[in-house]
Parts: structure tokens; C-alpha cells; sequence
């Protein structure tokens, strides 16, 4: 993770958008060195020649879009990078996709279908965004669709919350004593915040307590070249694909 926003932050200094954050774009080589790839829908956002929703209608796999993109804002930031950065930290941690929807494909129209499923999702276990935590939400073109979501999907109301989650995750995997620590449950919740003016940037999560051991007396000691270092519990084999 340190690595990941390491990269990223790079990124967003030099003004690019990466716009497809997923666990399939970022490579690790047998050294330990992350590497984020796939560039293709990346673009530059300072002083762009055109708005960023002109040339791509949609940007990010589903499962790792972030909210104001579903709900069809034609203007957004470099957080929609850390909300897909905070979907690859769920993923790490139990293995498995946290927003797992079906997506809504283009009809022949190519128009962009609200993600009904998507959406529903992430409100089974954040709650619906609400306009007391996010001041333009109501502002989003594709606001009036929540109400579709709450009416399809009724396990909307009663959110699970991310604490549960979280809880219900550790406790499933049998970390032991190799659990994840309450500071990944706050960077957590920083990275998966609905309202993208108060979630985390890339410069705050790295400043995160859940990288305090890279930091000693305010110093950044830099990021561990191989992130397999210390890590003595053994992740379950993956298919490897041979498409390019």
C-alpha cells in the first residue's frame, strides 16, 4: 500500500489522473517493487485542452468507480484515484472484491446506464450517501437515482457499516496475530468516504499512523523496496492469465 500511494502520489504531483486504479494494473515484480501500470485512460487535469468527460463517457472498472462517478458528475479530482486505492486496501485484506456489482452495460445508443447494482453495493455496507456529509450531493446528476436504489435494493437502509465488515473480514481470514491493526480500519474509512472533498489524499495517506513504522521523528524514511519484507503468512495462489 505504501508503495501504491507512493506511485500515485507521483502521479498527482506531475497533474495525471490514472482513472483504471485496480489490482490488475498494478504489477509486483518478484523483488518486492510495486509498480502501477496501464495508462490508457490516464490524463492530465491541470488546464486539460477539453473537461475530462468529454473524450471518456466512463472511466474506472465498476467495482472500483467511485461514487461521484456513478452518480454522473461531469467534474471530478484525483479522488477518485483514492477511492479505488481504498476498494485494493479492502481487497488486500479479505481477498476478495468489497463492491462486488454487476455492471450495467451501454446500449446501442452508447449511453451511460445509471449502475443500479454498483451502487446498491456500496450502500449494503456504507449507507446511502447523505447531503449532511456531502455538501453537493444533491448537485449530482444522477441524484434522484438513490431513490431506485433504496426502492430495488432494501438491505440499503440497514447498512452492515464498514466497522462490522471489517470485524466480520479479520475474524473470517484467521489473521492471528498477523490481524490488521484498528489505524487500517481509519485509513480505511479515509479512502472510502463518499464526499471526494474530505477524502484522503495521496500526501495524507501516506502521512497515515497506519505507516507510522516508516516514519520515525516526523522523517520519512522512505518506502520499503520490497514489499514482501517481514511478511511471513502466504497469500492463496492466483490464476495467472496469459491475455495481454
Amino acid at each position: 500500500m505504501f508503495q501504491l500511494l507512493t506511485g500515485l502520489l507521483y502521479l498527482h504531483q506531475s497533474w495525471v489522473m490514472h482513472r483504471d486504479l485496480k489490482p490488475a494494473n498494478i504489477m509486483v515484480t518478484s523483488q518486492g517493487q510495486v509498480k502501477i501500470g496501464d495508462l490508457g485512460l490516464a490524463r492530465i487535469f491541470r488546464q486539460p485542452l477539453q473537461p475530462l468527460s468529454t473524450g471518456d463517457k466512463v472511466v474506472v472498472t465498476v467495482w472500483y468507480r467511485a461514487p461521484e462517478l456513478i452518480l454522473g458528475t461531469r467534474h471530478y479530482t484525483p479522488a477518485i484515484d483514492l477511492w479505488a486505492v481504498g476498494c485494493i486496501f479492502a481487497e488486500l485484506i479479505s481477498l476478495r472484491p468489497i463492491f462486488k456489482g454487476e455492471e450495467a452495460k451501454q446500449d446501442g445508443k452508447k449511453s451511460v446506464p445509471f449502475q443500479t447494482h454498483q451502487m446498491a453495493k456500496i450502500a449494503e455496507i456504507l449507507g446511502l450517501p447523505r447531503a449532511s456529509e456531502w455538501s453537493l450531493l444533491t448537485a449530482m446528476p444522477e441524484y434522484t437515482q438513490l431513490n431506485e436504489v433504496a426502492l430495488q435494493y432494501p438491505s440499503v437502509v440497514k447498512p452492515m457499516g464498514l466497522e462490522k465488515w471489517f470485524s466480520e473480514t479479520v475474524e473470517d481470514n484467521n489473521y492471528g496475530d498477523n490481524a490488521p491493526e484498528d489505524t487500517a480500519l481509519d485509513l480505511l474509512k479515509s479512502l472510502l468516504t463518499y464526499d471526494p472533498m474530505r477524502r484522503i489524499t495521496a500526501e495524507e495517506a501516506l502521512a497515515h499512523p497506519y505507516f507510522a513504522s516508516f516514519h520515525v521523528n516526523g522523517e520519512d524514511l522512505g518506502s520499503p523496496r520490497n514489499c514482501f519484507h517481514g511478511i511471513d503468512m502466504r497469500y492463496p495462489a492466483r490464476r495467472v492469465s496469459s491475455e495481454s
